[in-house]
């Protein structure tokens, strides 16, 4: 368990340092009227709908996640608190890869995650930034997604 971990946290930290060391060959430019919604984004409040009609409400008290924007990718993470490390939270989940935005409509291409089956998600959202907040409601595959994020950097 220990070995997985550290795999996980190595996986986030590796794929993280090489979004900033890839060059932006082969990209197509961005179609964004800025770069407000790049940065580091700390999620503060999430309501999923399942397909099913199950719902889920989180917050920053019990969902720890991370959303890292760059000009041409994303990352997102998802720490967990290890009782048997004090409660120290750490990485349990990541995945990025590219992403488009255009006039408020954002779509990712999961290209790398710590979970099967990143290949076939289909990720679209409506994106919003005001001020030092980034909104986002769309669809992870069949399900429904609302996210507010705050800005970390």
């Amino acid at each position: 368990m220990k070995k997985r971990l550290l795999f996980v946290v190595a996986l986030a930290m590796a794929s993280s340092a090489s979004l900033f060391a890839q060059s932006s060959e082969g990209l197509t430019q961005q179609e964004v009227s800025g770069t407000e919604h790049v940065g580091t984004w700390k999620l503060v409040k999430q309501k999923i709908v399942f397909a099913d009609g199950k719902v889920h409400i989180g917050d920053s008290s019990n969902v720890f996640q991370r959303k890292i924007l760059t000009p041409t990718h994303f990352v997102v993470t998802i720490e967990r608190p290890n009782p048997r490390a004090g409660g120290k939270k750490f990485v349990a989940s990541a995945a990025g890869g590219r992403y488009t935005l255009v006039d408020g409509q954002y779509a990712e291409l999961t290209e790398y995650a710590s979970f099967p089956g990143y290949e076939e998600l289909e990720v679209t959202y409506e994106l919003s930034v005001e001020g030092d907040t980034l909104h986002t409601v769309g669809k992870v595959n069949n399900d429904t997604f609302e996210e507010t994020y705050i800005r970390e950097n």
